[in-house]
């Protein structure tokens, strides 16, 4: 288990219909215990995926717990709110709201690479980042998230620097065959690890 209950913080940054968001409560709230250090971070851009994650979240905690402990933001999470508590996990599950008839409203390939950005220099030694992509739904932003983290693992690599990982990127890189802008994923790839590098601690090392 990586989050601790009762000492992590969690954000969950595209909470959608709450369901992540409702077992992360389970987790860091299995009491009613209203001094717990755990906090719950919810965001979403649409109010409709907020209310539910309301509802889902209050399924599983305390209301009184749920007042003090847990924050749902409708908000871009491009730039992630500071937690008080460590920061153990931030998930996210990218596209568009689920089982929603309208597919206007996606997740975007600029604002989730800042967001991830963000967490990587904020979650805590032996913290998660968990994120779910959709190649056919956004190809930019499943593509770039595969190099971003390829990169972070690049990190502590002695084989490879992640600057030469992102020149070897072709149209080729990826298993299923999409129509990527490659010049954008890997400028917008390169900003995003170059930050972490230069805001981030020393020797650090993703897995």
């Amino acid at each position: 288990h990586v989050l601790i209950p009762g000492i992590d913080a969690a954000i969950d940054a595209t909470c959608g219909n709450g369901n992540d968001s409702r077992i992360l409560a389970s987790i860091l709230f299995p009491d009613e215990d209203i001094d717990t250090s755990s906090e719950l971070i919810c965001i979403d851009v649409q109010k409709d995926a907020c209310l539910a994650t309301e509802t889902a979240v209050l399924e599983v905690v305390d209301p009184e717990v749920f007042d003090e402990k847990v924050q749902i933001m409708q908000t871009s999470h491009a730039s992630l709110p500071v937690t008080t508590a460590p920061l153990g996990l931030v998930c996210w599950n990218l596209g568009y709201l689920p089982n929603s008839s309208d597919k206007v409203i996606c997740t975007q390939l600029e604002s989730t690479i800042a967001s991830i950005t963000s967490a990587a220099l904020s979650v805590r030694v032996g913290g998660l980042l968990s994120i779910m992509t959709y190649p056919k739904t956004n190809a930019n932003e499943h593509y770039a998230v595969f190099a971003l983290l390829e990169c972070l693992a690049l990190l502590s690599s002695k084989e490879m620097e992640y600057g030469d990982f992102l020149a070897s990127l072709d149209s080729n890189s990826c298993r299923i065959k999409l129509n990527i802008d490659l010049n954008k994923v890997k400028e917008i790839v390169t900003e995003a690890i170059d930050r972490v590098v230069e805001d981030g601690v020393q020797n650090q090392t993703w897995r």
